[in-house]
C-alpha cells in the first residue's frame, strides 16, 4: 500500500511539469500567440502548429495527475482534507478535458472555468484541513495561495481585462502547479521516511 502511495505521490510531481511545460513550450513555438492578445487555448485550435503539443500536454497531465488523489486521500487527516481531495479530482479532470474539448468545441469554456474554480477550491479547502489538523504554517500558506489566486483574477478583471488573458491564465496555472509540486514533495518525503529501515 505504501509503495502505491509513493507512486501516486510521484504523479503529483510529474503532472504540473507536463502541463505547464507543454503550454509554455507552445508559447515559444507558436507563430501567432501573443501574451497580450490571445488565450492559452488559442494554441489548441485545429490547424495550429501547437495543436498536439498544447492539447496533448493537458490530456497527459490530467491522466497522470488523477492518481495523486490517492496520495492525498492517504494523507487526509479530517473531513475537510477529504473534501479537498474531491475538489482536486474535479480540477485535474477539467484540466485534461480542456485538451479534449479544445476550441472551438462546445463545453470548452465550462471545463476551463471548472479547472480554475476547483483549483482555487482545492487550495482553500486543503489549507483549511491543514489548519484543522494543527498545521498552522502550512495551512495559512495554502489558504493564502488560494486567496491569492482569487485576488489575481479579480485584479486582472479590474485592470487589464480583456487584454493579457493568457498571462492571467498562466499565473493561475503556476499557482496551482506550485501548490501541487510542494504538496507532492512533502508527501513523497513523508512516505520515503516511513519505509526507511531503522538505523
Amino acid at each position: 500500500m505504501t509503495d502505491l502511495r509513493r507512486v501516486a505521490a510521484a504523479t503529483g510531481l510529474v503532472a504540473p511539469i507536463v502541463a505547464v511545460g507543454s503550454f509554455m513550450l507552445a508559447t515559444l513555438v507558436s507563430p501567432s500567440f501573443t501574451w497580450a492578445g490571445a488565450a492559452l487555448s488559442d494554441m489548441g485550435r485545429p490547424g495550429e502548429p501547437t495543436y498536439w503539443l498544447f492539447n496533448g500536454g493537458l490530456v497527459v497531465a490530467g491522466v497522470v495527475g488523477v492518481p495523486f488523489a490517492y496520495a492525498l486521500a492517504g494523507a487526509a487527516r479530517n473531513a475537510v482534507h477529504r473534501a479537498g481531495v474531491a475538489a482536486f479530482v474535479v480540477a485535474v479532470v477539467c484540466m485534461g478535458l480542456v485538451g479534449v474539448l479544445h476550441l472551438p468545441r462546445a463545453g470548452h469554456g465550462a471545463v476551463a472555468i471548472g479547472h480554475y474554480l476547483f483549483a482555487t477550491v482545492t487550495m482553500l479547502v486543503w489549507g483549511a484541513g491543514d489548519l484543522r489538523a494543527g498545521e498552522r504554517r502550512r495551512g495559512l500558506a495554502t489558504v493564502g495561495l488560494g486567496v491569492g489566486h482569487v485576488a489575481m483574477w479579480v485584479g486582472w478583471g479590474l485592470t487589464l481585462a480583456p487584454a493579457y488573458f493568457a498571462a492571467a491564465e498562466a499565473a493561475g496555472a503556476a499557482m496551482f502547479a506550485g501548490w501541487l509540486l510542494g504538496t507532492a514533495r512533502l508527501l513523497s518525503g513523508s512516505l520515503s521516511r516511513s519505509v526507511s529501515p531503522a538505523r
